[in-house]
């Protein structure tokens, strides 16, 4: 039996029996590449892999990312770069801290995380918002995909897989930077 999960227009993992292949080839940490593994299991299979992604992420060091210092500066003429060293860190497990965008009407299983408070009126902007570039997408397991996350107030800390690229969410939304959580015990 084999799955196909795509993430985005630049990698695809192919799960067939028990390895996983990227394409194209990537070199990736092999605590990571199991954390990933466990999550497109999920994807796959349903959350009954899940449960092992959340000991993985408290053994395996994480790396603090800055939101503030994550692209290139100053601007060139390219526009807003990711910073080399912040590139380095894709597929890898980081730590966050920011402020959860309050929302008026939250997505099941995702929330944004931002440098600064900001609060959505969806309503009344429509696609018109003050997000910053370097506002992160939070995404739950994938077993809590049908899941909201109330808003809290004041800085908050997160610790996942950060990942990079271009992904289109199903209610058309663009995110750049994503952090896949594992999965939360109630």
């Amino acid at each position: 039996m084999g799955c196909i999960v795509t993430q985005g227009s630049h990698f695809a993992y192919k799960i067939t029996g028990l390895q996983l292949n990227a394409f194209p080839p990537i070199n990736i940490n092999p605590n990571v590449k199991k954390i990933i593994f466990i999550i497109l299991l999920s994807n796959c299979f349903g959350s009954g892999f899940a449960g092992a992604l959340a000991s993985d992420l408290k053994t395996t060091p994480a790396e603090v990312v800055d939101l503030h210092r994550i692209f290139r500066m100053p601007v060139g003429n390219q526009g807003l770069e990711f910073d080399d060293e912040f590139k380095k860190l894709d597929h890898k497990i980081v730590k966050m801290t920011g402020f959860m965008v309050k929302s008026d009407e939250p997505e099941p299983g995702s929330f944004l995380l931002a440098v600064r408070p900001i609060q959505l009126n969806e309503h009344a902007d429509g696609e018109a918002n003050d997000l910053p570039p370097s506002t992160v997408s939070v995404l739950l397991d994938p077993a809590q995909s049908d899941n909201l996350v109330p808003y809290q107030q004041g800085l908050q800390t997160f610790q996942g897989i950060l990942l990079l690229g271009r992904f289109e969410s199903s209610e058309k939304s663009i995110s750049w930077i994503r952090l896949q959580l594992p999965m939360i015990k109630p």
